[in-house]
């Protein structure tokens, strides 16, 4: 999604280029049909190319294909990460070929995506796999929470994404609005309100971050690139400026149509920075699971 040349409100927004009308078309009708079409100028600059996964049937076991659990394809010398002695879960798996060619969309056209995560921790392994390496599927560890459950084909669907709640991009797009606003802005666009279209919606790519509670991008900050001693302090101004460089990687949801929930109905979560991201460095990925 081509960004236009200029920039509103925090560090990182942007406003949708023509060059993509019918996913800003699609926006302003879901804005429209929110009953806020009134904050419709304050809401488009912070619109981002998210792409959401969607379950497309049982997995065939077609290598290469995008795919939610089971296990991954893999190239020779693959070796399953762990922490410490125990296999992270395997959670997803994304073909980019499946993804539109956009000047928002970081990743090359071809290879695989993958995402591996513990969930007590906020350990995850995320690794981009070469297009061109010859691959086998490997067997689903089956003790981890996305190895349990039978492997799905994805179908990836590109939809223009909104702030999310508890983060400060949020605050600042609903600020203006009064309560009847708000609470229907939050049934219309916020994940944590279940917002998502359909009982086999399984997560998205990209797009905003989503927090209960606190802005995750708090902790990624925190954790990731303050020392031991630091902490996050919400009244500094240059911490605040720092969050904002991190991003949604990806989001994966609990599932209705599987009866798969991740903690109480939520989400988990892989973030990265802006930096990282552009590099395709995923050393510094930091993953939470969010639930209420």
């Amino acid at each position: 999604m081509a960004c236009g040349g200029a920039e509103a409100g925090h560090a990182g927004t942007r406003i949708l280029d023509p060059m993509q009308p019918h996913l800003l078309e699609a926006l302003r009708l879901r804005i429209e049909q929110a009953g806020v079409s009134a904050h419709e100028t304050r809401l488009l600059p912070h619109a981002r190319l998210a792409f959401d996964l969607h379950l497309n049937g049982e997995s065939d076991a077609e290598v290469g294909e995008s795919r939610w659990g089971g296990g991954p394809d893999v190239p020779e010398g693959f070796e399953w990460p762990r922490l410490g002695r125990f296999p992270m879960g395997f959670v997803a798996q994304i073909n980019l070929a499946d993804l539109v060619p956009d000047e928002e969309n970081p990743f090359p056209q071809r290879g695989l995506l993958q995402f591996f995560a513990d969930m007590t921790s906020d350990a995850a392994h995320v690794v981009l796999v070469d297009a061109d390496a010859p691959l086998r599927r490997a067997d689903p560890e089956l003790d981890t929470e996305w190895g349990e459950m039978p492997p799905h084909r994805l179908r990836i669907v590109p939809r223009a994404d909104l702030p999310q709640w508890a983060t400060g991009d949020y605050d600042e797009v609903t600020a203006d609005m009064s309560e009847e606003e708000q609470q229907a802005y939050g049934d219309a666009f916020n994940v944590t309100e279940g917002a998502r279209p359909g009982a086999d919606f399984a997560g998205q790519l990209l797009g905003h971050v989503a927090g209960i509670g606190h802005d995750p991008r708090e902790s990624a900050f925190e954790l990731r690139e303050l020392g031991p001693s630091d902490s996050f302090d919400s009244d500094d101004s240059e911490h605040q400026s720092a969050i904002q460089r991190w991003r949604n990687l990806a989001t994966f949801d609990s599932i209705r149509s599987l009866d798969f929930l991740l903690g109480d109905a939520g989400y988990f979560g892989f973030l990265i920075h802006e930096d990282d991201l552009e590099r395709l460095d995923f050393s510094r990925v930091y993953a939470l699971l969010q639930s209420s």
